[in-house]
């Protein structure tokens, strides 16, 4: 079952020889659960650039799956200690990223909690530097 859940993003970006750059969002977004995988999905935003595109989280025991639609395609695996590439479109033009999970860890349940993941990046197989993202996920507050 599909719900409502109010999501919140810190995405932090670590490029190499540059300042690091942090990214807060708070948007509505959704979580359902099929078997043991959590999905948790939002529409990005004018203020983190890719607007037009639907990010969805799949949340597994041994690994998860970032996956964009829309204006922006990309997917990207994130498992503990393994490379994973893969492509990511901007539209206009496709780059090799690879990904390897430095740390992972969810406390996401029925009524949310929190998933970070702290991995190294590779564009077109140069190593560009370390991201991470903390995402808190909670139930909308109801108000009278």
């Amino acid at each position: 079952m599909e719900e409502s859940v109010v999501i919140s993003v810190e995405g932090t970006q670590k490029i190499i020889g540059e300042e690091k750059q942090t990214v807060q969002i708070v948007t509505d977004g959704t979580m359902r659960r099929e078997g043991d995988v959590v999905y948790l999905s939002y529409e990005e935003s004018v203020m983190t650039g890719m607007e037009g595109t639907t990010t969805t989280f799949a949340v597994g025991k041994d690994n998860v799956i970032l996956t964009r639609t829309g204006a922006i395609q990309s997917r990207m695996v994130f498992e503990k200690g393994k490379k994973n590439v893969g492509l990511y479109d901007l539209g206009f033009g496709a780059l090799t990223i690879g990904v390897k999970a430095r740390r992972m860890n969810s406390t996401l349940g029925p009524d949310g909690g929190r998933l970070e993941i702290s991995y190294g990046i590779e564009i077109e197989e140069t190593v560009q530097g370390l991201n991470s993202f903390i995402i808190d996920v909670r139930k909308p507050s109801v108000v009278n």
